[in-house]
């Protein structure tokens, strides 16, 4: 009687929360803004500051408590013993998953949960290994009661955040209970107590992973759980697994060998009219120009300590060997920080590779990691600078400038290069290094103009430039990142989600094929549509701009802006951000700012506005994919014309 007094309450309360906090969808119009989406998707968040007061409590807690608590327990555990720690955890949740799934109607999945926790508790010795998952075909559904509420109709209501607790709607807060109660270590003395540890140090991995660094965390946080929620409540890494096993089980009845099938090269000839030096890839079958762009998803660091966390003092993974330089630019600013990687010991002389990203990118991000780590394995000490376009970068400036003036922005960054430099020299890391600047996208055509910039007044001294993939008209490229904003005009709510849980699972399960010889697999092709990796990247960088205009409106207070800026209260700020998008930045707010016009900021910022100075310089090379999406015919036949074999 107390029992189904106690659930009957739960259920009263949640339902009472939900209806008071649910707004009717509403149908929408037009390409999406991420505002629009995330309040779709999330539901709305009428009590943002109460939201945000115990999100700050959670990033305090896991910055100040869970983060050193973690180093000592990493330090003294090994990475192996943790992650099986972990999935004995997950192991003793299958009452759980298994009802959950049960009540969604997922009868299969709930029969395979059983059968899961039988296998595992003997034969994978009590949990410790995933036996199930590894031999016989059977992954985790990670089902839980905020999706059993989902599959039954039921709204996620408003934003609802407590501390510590990584539930971020009050359908899912209240599941959570119901979660609590069929965990079986809820009935085991000090189970809990003895996994706190373990679930703190996965938890601050998966933080530091995908939100920590982020200009708002809050925000991120909201966004990143409203995918993973909607991934978890259509079991999509489920169904993934399940894919994956059909596959590779239909080979194996038809007596095919195990994996995709060997394949031979591709080879695409060279255009006649190119001067300059072709480089085929044989074995990447390229797709539509977008797509081939966000497979630089690929490009990632590959040196893993396969035996400590990150957390741990013992982990020496490239990520944990770099260092931290900060360069005070202004004493009432923050410090920018660059990140270091020593020249490897094996290396006699001093060459130091300076990284610049693409548009938004920190050192923390897989490509300028990656290049990094290329770079370092080649000899080079390496410093990755924070794009001048990102948050980081912006709250550090003296001039308190928006990005996006060409000249403005790499003459500062020319300058940050030096004072960098200097520092390391005076830390006794380098001594009259040899330089080269390695920039990519946006990054790319900072490192050109830096070369311009050199010829003319002299800072760095003898240097080499690499540009990859740098624009060559801004007017061109704008337009077509305007143009590919457009994909989701058409996309209604459940479009839309579908969609972005495609470039999610993408992410989440990236490909990690390599070729080293021509019986290999090719790099498998992204599985994700044209429209697709248009929206994932215009998206990418309406978020990098909304971020610039919301920092430029606290810090001089934009008249464009009817919200004010509060650090309690930022949702309707962030929606009026959107509203303005690419066009807005450009002609309303950076012509402004630099007291240029539009037209006159874009020949300015345009490669082909410069390109002639430097085509005879003997220390510039550029790398470009043919096919990128950023260039005409024509910008590729004139930049061959210019700069021929460079």
């Amino acid at each position: 009687m107390k029992t189904r007094h106690v659930i009957a309450t739960m259920t009263a309360v949640f339902l009472a929360a939900v209806s008071g906090c649910a707004s009717a969808p509403s149908p929408h119009e037009g390409p999406w803004t991420l505002s629009e989406l995330e309040n779709a998707d999330a539901g709305s968040d009428p009590i943002e500051p109460f939201n945000r007061a115990m999100f700050a409590a959670t990033d305090v807690a896991l910055c100040y408590v869970i983060d050193p608590v973690g180093r000592i327990y990493a330090t003294i555990l090994p990475r192996p013993f943790i992650e099986h720690f972990d999935n004995v955890c997950e192991n003793l949740k299958f009452p759980d998953k298994c009802i959950g799934t049960l009540l969604r109607g997922e009868f299969r999945a709930s029969g395979e949960e059983l059968l899961r926790f039988l296998i595992n508790s003997s034969i994978g010795i009590a949990g410790i290994f995933d036996v199930a998952d590894y031999w016989f075909d059977m992954p985790d559904t990670k089902s839980d009661f905020g999706c059993v509420f989902a599959a039954w109709g039921i709204g996620p209501g408003c934003t609802f955040v407590l501390p510590c607790l990584f539930r971020h709607n009050v359908r899912d807060a209240v599941g959570m209970l119901f979660d609590v109660a069929l965990d079986l270590r809820t009935y085991i003395p000090y189970a809990g107590y003895a996994t706190i540890a373990n679930i703190a140090v996965m938890a601050e991995r998966q933080y530091a992973a995908t939100i920590k660094y982020d200009y708002d965390v809050y925000k991120s946080y909201r966004q990143i759980m409203s995918v993973y929620r909607s991934s978890l409540e259509q079991m999509s890494d489920y169904r993934y697994k399940k894919a994956i096993a059909a596959a590779r089980n239909a080979r194996k009845n038809a007596g095919l060998p195990p994996g995709p099938d060997p394949v031979k090269p591709k080879y695409t000839p060279k255009p006649g009219w190119m001067r300059g030096e072709w480089v085929d890839l044989p074995y990447f079958d390229s797709d539509v120009p977008s797509v081939d762009s966000f497979r630089q998803r690929l490009f990632r660091s590959e040196d893993d300590d396969y035996w400590f966390m990150k957390l741990s003092l013992f982990n020496r993974d490239f990520l944990t060997r770099g260092s931290t330089v900060r360069l005070s630019l202004d004493d009432d600013l923050p410090s920018l920080k660059c990140q270091f990687w020593e020249t490897p010991k094996k290396c006699h002389r001093d060459r130091l590779a300076v990284v610049l990203p693409g548009i938004g990118a920190t050192w923390r991000d897989s490509m300028p990691l990656a290049l990094a780590e290329l770079c370092n394995r080649d000899g080079y000490a390496v410093a990755v600078i924070d794009s001048a376009f990102s948050w980081k970068f912006a709250e550090s400036r003296p001039d308190r400038a928006l990005a996006g003036d060409l000249d403005r922005d790499a003459r500062l960054l020319r300058g940050i290069i030096s004072r960098l430099i200097s520092k390391l020299e005076s830390n006794g890391d380098l001594r009259d290094p040899e330089l080269h600047i390695v920039g990519y996208s946006f990054g790319g055509l900072h490192a050109l103009k830096i070369a311009a910039m050199e010829q003319d007044e002299p800072m760095l001294g003898t240097a080499a430039y690499v540009a990859i993939n740098p624009p060559y008209d801004m007017r061109h490229a704008c337009d077509t990142l305007k143009r590919m904003s457009l994909a989701s005009a058409t996309w209604n709510l459940d479009d839309a989600r579908n969609h972005i849980l495609n470039v999610a699972g993408l992410l989440v399960n990236m490909p990690d094929d390599r070729t080293d010889g021509e019986e290999t697999t090719p790099i498998a092709l992204s599985p994700i549509s044209g429209d697709e990796a248009d929206f994932a990247i215009s998206q990418q960088i309406a978020m990098c701009l909304r971020n610039l205009l919301v920092i430029g409106h606290r810090d001089h207070g934009y008249e464009q802006f009817s919200q004010p800026y509060s650090w309690w209260r930022r949702g309707k700020l962030y929606e009026e951000a959107d509203a303005f998008g690419m066009d807005g930045y450009l002609n309303v707010f950076l012509a402004q700012d630099c007291d240029k016009s539009p037209e006159r900021l874009f020949e300015e910022s345009s490669l082909r506005s410069f390109a002639r100075d430097i085509a005879y310089d003997g220390h510039v090379r550029i790398l470009h994919n043919i096919d990128d999406f950023l260039l005409t015919e024509e910008d590729r036949k004139e930049m061959d014309r210019t700069f021929a074999g460079r």
